[in-house]
C-alpha cells in the first residue's frame, strides 16, 4: 500500500506530464508526415468533395479518349497496336460495398485492380474506356431470395422467382455502383453491362447454338456432381472439399460365380470363393454393375484363419487388409490380373444378378483391396467402364438424394448420405434367408439377404461439398447438357493456348497448375442446371417420347448409319453429313435461319423471361411449328433447364467485344473458374477470338 507521500508524488507526476502535453513540449518530437488533408470532412464538405472527384474523373475519361470509341467492356490502350483489358462481369451477390471491407471483397479487389491498371495506362498516354459489368444470375441470388421469402417461396412460380431475383440483383448493383462512384473509380458508369440484359442473353444463346452446330454441345445421361441441398447439377468449379467429412467405409464379399479358366485351375471348386471389395460409398452398392481390377497387378487366393473362407484380393494388399479385418490370411496361390478376364461374381444384394469382372485403368493400389466396386451411375471413372463395356447405368437416387422405389421397399425414401447408408450396410450384413426386423428412424425395416459385410468403420476423408449450401454432394446420373471438352482442348492446343498460359504471371503461382490440371482432367463440362435464375436452354421436349426439338428437323439414327465408337455419321439431305454422339433418343439439328433467330430475337427484344411467359407455340416460328403438328397438335413443352453460371460469365468477351478489333486480351484480377471458361469458350467458339498477353492473374 502506498504511503501518503507516495500518493502525492504520483499525483504530482501525472499532473506534470499533463502540463507538458498541454504546453506542446513533446508534440514536435513525434515525426509524422505533414499533410493539408483534414482529419475528417464536416457538413457539406464530404458530398461536395465526392462530386468534385466524380467531375475530375469524367474530365480525365474524356481527355483520355478524344476520338470516337467503340462500345466495349474493356480498357482500350492507345498507340499503333491496340490491346484491351476485358472487364469480366463482377458479382452482384452482396448488397453493398464498404471501404473497410474492400481488402477482403473479391469483387472490390477486382475493380480496384482494374482501376489501377486503367490509371497507369492513362498516365502513359493511352486512351481509356472502361465499361464495368455485373454478373446478375446464379444460385446465390436465387437462394438468398428464397430464404428471405421463407414458406412463401414454396408457392411461387418460376417467373415470380425470376422477378424477385432480378429485383434483388438490381438493388445490389445500384448500391455497389454508388459506392464505387464515391470512391472515385474511373469507369463509364452510364453504360454498364449486365448479364440479365436481353441483348446479353441473346448473345449467350447464339454462342450456345454455334457450339451446338460444331458438335461441341450435346445432351446425354451421365454421372454428374449433384447437390441434394440445391437440387441441381454442379460443375467442378462449384465444389469445395471438406477434409473432415465422415463416411462409412465397408469391406464387402462378392461371391465368385463363374471363374476364368486360369482361376478355375487354381481353386478346387469344393470351397466357396469370394472377392474382397472396399468402398467409402456403401449407398452405391445397390447400383453395382461390375467389379474392376488392374490387369497388370498380381492377385492372390488367400484363406482366412478365422473362418476358413477363401478370398481373392491384390497380393500387395493381403497383409494390410488382414490387419484391418483383425485376422490373418494364408496365401494359397497367386496369378496375374489378366487371368480374371471373363469371370463373374454375385451381386451382394441381388442374389440372381451377376456382376462381371472387368479390367480398368483407374484402379489403384493406394487404398482398398485392388478390386473396385463399379456403379456407372454414381462415379465418373465407372462411367468410362460403362462406355467401353455397355453396362447398365441404373440411377436409384432422385433429385433430393433419396432412394427411389426402384431401389426396393427397404431403401425407398431413405436419404443416401444418412439412414440410407445404414440400411444398405444392414442389408449386406444380415444372414441369408433369415427375415429380420430392424427399427430405423421411426419405422421397421424388413431385411432378407446374404451375409456379405465383413467390416464397417467410419472414415474421415476429403469429400466434395456444395460451395453455396456447405452440404455434401453426391454423384448421380441424369440427363444433362454437356460441352465436349476433349475436342475443345484439341483446338486449344493447336492454337498454342497452353504454352501462352505459361507466360501469364499467376498470383499465387500454384493457381496456374491447378487450373490447367482441372481443364486437362475434364472430359466434359456439364452446362445445364435445374434451377430458375439464369438463361434457359432453348430446347423443347416431347410430352411422352424421349426426344427433344432444338430446331425444325428431327433426325433418327438408323441401322445403316456409319458408326465409329460413340459417334455416328448421319445423312441429312442435300449431301450433308453430320457427326453426332450416340444417344438413345432422337436427334435434332439447327436450321439457322428459322428457330435460332426467332428465339434469339424474342429474347433480345423482351428478355429471357419469354421462355416462361409465352405459350410454347409462340416460341417457334410458324414454319417450324407446322412441321411438328401445328399449334393444335403441338406435343412439345419448353425445357426447364438453365445454363451454368460459368457459361453465363465465360462468354462475356463475345458480348462486350462484338466489333472491336483486338489482337491481345488481358484479364486482370480474375477468379479461376470463369478464366478457365473464358479460355475454353473463347477460341473454339469464335475463330477470331483474341489471344493472350502476359499479365497478372489473381485468384482466391
Amino acid at each position: 500500500m502506498a504511503t501518503g507521500d507516495e500518493k502525492a508524488f504520483l499525483v504530482q507526476s501525472v499532473s506534470g506530464a499533463s502540463n507538458h502535453l498541454l504546453n506542446g513540449r513533446y508534440r514536435d518530437t513525434v515525426l509524422l508526415p505533414q499533410t493539408t488533408f483534414p482529419m475528417k470532412l464536416l457538413g457539406r464538405q464530404q458530398p461536395d468533395t465526392e462530386l468534385e472527384i466524380q467531375q475530375v474523373r469524367a474530365l480525365l475519361r474524356r481527355g483520355a479518349s478524344r476520338e470516337a470509341r467503340p462500345r466495349c467492356g474493356l480498357l482500350a490502350l492507345g498507340g499503333s497496336h491496340t490491346s484491351a483489358l476485358h472487364a469480366g462481369a463482377d458479382f452482384s451477390r452482396n448488397f453493398g460495398e464498404h471501404v473497410a471491407l474492400s481488402i477482403c471483397s473479391f469483387k472490390t479487389k477486382n475493380l480496384i485492380l482494374k482501376d489501377i491498371a486503367s490509371r497507369f495506362h492513362m498516365m502513359t498516354g493511352s486512351k481509356i474506356h472502361f465499361v464495368p459489368g455485373w454478373d446478375c444470375h446464379g444460385l446465390p441470388i436465387e437462394v438468398k431470395v428464397l430464404a428471405e421469402l421463407g414458406g412463401e417461396a414454396q408457392n411461387l412460380s418460376a417467373i415470380e422467382i425470376r422477378e424477385k431475383a432480378r429485383s434483388f440483383a438490381k438493388v445490389a448493383i445500384e448500391k455497389q455502383k454508388l459506392a464505387f462512384i464515391h470512391w472515385g473509380i474511373m469507369a463509364d458508369w452510364n453504360n454498364c453491362y449486365f448479364t440479365f440484359d436481353g441483348k446479353y442473353d441473346a448473345k449467350q444463346l447464339r454462342n450456345f447454338y454455334q457450339m451446338y452446330e460444331k458438335g461441341l454441345v450435346y445432351r446425354s445421361s451421365k454421372p454428374v456432381f449433384w447437390s441434394p441441398s440445391s437440387r441441381t447439377a454442379l460443375a467442378e468449379a462449384e465444389l469445395e472439399y471438406n477434409p473432415e467429412h465422415v463416411s462409412h467405409s465397408i469391406y464387402v464379399k462378392f461371391h465368385l460365380l463363374k471363374p476364368s479358366s486360369k482361376l478355375a485351375s487354381l481353386i478346387d471348386g469344393s470351397s466357396p470363393v469370394s472377392f474382397l471389395v472396399w468402398t467409402t460409398q456403401p449407398w452405391t452398392i445397390p447400383a453395382n454393375q461390375a467389379v474392376c481390377y488392374m490387369p497388370e497387378s498380381t492377385f492372390a487366393v488367400v484363406k482366412c484363419s478365422k473362418s476358413g473362407i477363401l478370398y481373392i484380393l491384390a497380393a500387395d494388399k493381403v497383409a494390410s487388409v488382414a490387419s484391418t479385418l483383425e485376422t490373418t490370411f494364408e496365401t494359397i496361390s497367386a496369378f496375374s490380373g489378366v487371368d480374371l478376364e471373363n469371370g463373374t461374381c454375385r451381386h451382394p444384394l441381388v442374389p440372381n444378378k451377376a456382376s462381371p469382372l472387368l479390367p480398368a485403368n483407374h484402379v489403384t493400389m493406394a487404398k482398398g483391396t485392388g478390386l473396385v466396386h463399379t456403379a456407372p451411375a454414381h462415379r465418373m471413372e465407372d462411367y468410362s467402364v460403362e462406355s467401353q463395356h455397355h453396362l447398365p447405368m441404373d440411377c436409384l437416387v432422385n433429385e433430393d438424394g433419396i432412394f427411389t422405389d426402384v431401389a426396393g421397399p427397404e431403401l425407398q425414401n431413405k436419404a443416401v448420405l444418412e439412414e440410407g447408408t445404414d440400411v444398405v450396410a444392414l442389408l449386406i450384413s444380415v444372414s441369408p434367408n433369415q427375415p429380420t426386423s430392424v427399427y430405423i428412424k421411426g419405422e421397421y425395416i424388413m431385411l432378407q439377404t446374404a451375409k456379405n459385410l465383413l467390416k464397417e468403420e467410419k472414415l474421415v476423408h476429403s469429400h466434395p461439398y456444395d460451395w453455396r449450401t456447405k452440404k455434401p454432394v453426391v454423384i448421380r446420373a441424369s440427363k444433362q447438357w454437356f460441352i465436349n471438352i476433349a475436342d475443345i482442348k484439341t483446338t486449344a492446343k493447336s492454337l498454342n493456348i497452353y504454352e501462352l498460359l505459361k507466360k501469364v504471371k499467376f498470383i499465387p503461382g500454384s493457381a496456374l497448375n491447378a487450373m490447367v490440371e482441372m481443364m486437362d482432367r475434364r472430359p466434359y463440362w456439364c452446362i445445364s442446371r435445374q434451377r430458375t435464375w439464369n438463361v434457359p436452354i432453348p430446347v423443347f421436349h416431347h410430352k411422352t417420347k424421349d426426344e427433344y426439338l432444338i430446331n425444325s428437323r428431327l433426325v433418327t439414327i438408323k441401322s445403316n448409319s456409319i458408326s465409329t465408337g460413340n459417334w455416328y455419321t448421319v445423312h441429312m439431305g442435300n449431301s450433308e453429313y453430320r457427326s453426332i454422339r450416340r444417344e438413345k433418343a432422337f436427334f435434332v439439328f439447327i436450321t439457322p435461319d428459322q428457330t435460332i433467330e426467332h428465339i434469339v430475337k424474342l429474347v433480345e427484344q423482351h428478355g429471357s423471361d419469354i421462355w416462361w411467359t409465352l405459350p410454347p407455340e409462340q416460341l417457334l416460328p410458324k414454319e417450324v411449328l407446322s412441321e411438328v403438328g401445328g399449334p393444335d397438335a403441338f406435343e412439345y413443352v419448353p425445357g426447364q433447364d438453365i445454363l451454368d453460371i460459368w457459361f453465363d460469365s465465360g462468354i462475356s468477351w463475345s458480348y462486350v467485344l462484338p466489333e472491336f478489333t483486338v489482337q491481345k486480351i488481358v484479364k486482370n484480377g480474375i477468379f479461376p473458374p470463369p478464366f478457365s471458361q473464358f479460355i475454353l469458350l473463347g477460341p473454339p467458339g469464335n475463330p477470331k477470338a483474341p489471344s493472350f498477353v502476359k499479365t497478372k492473374c489473381g485468384s482466391h
